[in-house]
């Protein structure tokens, strides 16, 4: 049974939702399964501890596109019917990042391609989403110098959309 959208949470932006245990914790094992089996051409090096896997094309480059594999389907329809994206834009493309512990991203937009929606989804261990205003979030300001506007544990497979 898929969360739908909770309701509006005061320490987070209006516009972000969080939802803990967003899919079964037989689902998750499932889903890093399929990472993990995943061929070595799809990881992306990466700096800071971090590699990529990119399922649906490469945003950006025009004319790549392909269709996401079966294994990530019931995770886009997921979405779907918990009303975090309309049933007749689903998502058609996932990004998946894996970091060493203590890694992370520092302060970014994710650009015009995921506007106006993107999901992040926790698997196998928890996650702090850092959220910042970008009027007040110098460019590549490490974490440390910005001011957050809202910070989020999660534990499981929660999902922040």
């Amino acid at each position: 049974d898929t969360p739908s959208i909770p309701e509006p949470n005061p320490q987070l932006p209006p516009t972000v939702h969080y939802v803990p245990n967003f899919i079964s914790r037989a689902d998750e094992e499932l889903l890093l399964r399929h990472i993990a089996a995943a061929p070595a051409s799809r990881w992306t090096p990466g700096s800071g501890g971090r590699r990529t896997q990119n399922w649906g094309g490469r945003p950006g480059e025009a004319g790549v596109r392909e269709a996401l594999p079966d294994w990530l389907q019931p995770l886009v329809d997921a979405l779907g019917r918990s009303g975090a994206w309309p049933a007749d834009r689903l998502p058609n493309h996932v990004l998946i990042n894996e970091f060493e512990p203590g890694a992370g991203l520092t302060p970014h937009t994710d650009g015009p391609l995921y506007i106006p929606r993107v999901a992040t989804l926790s698997l196998g261990s928890d996650c702090v989403l850092d959220l910042h205003d970008s009027a007040t979030t110098p460019p590549r300001s490490p974490c440390s110098s910005c001011r957050p506007r809202a910070r989020w544990s999660s534990g499981g497979a929660a999902a922040f959309f």
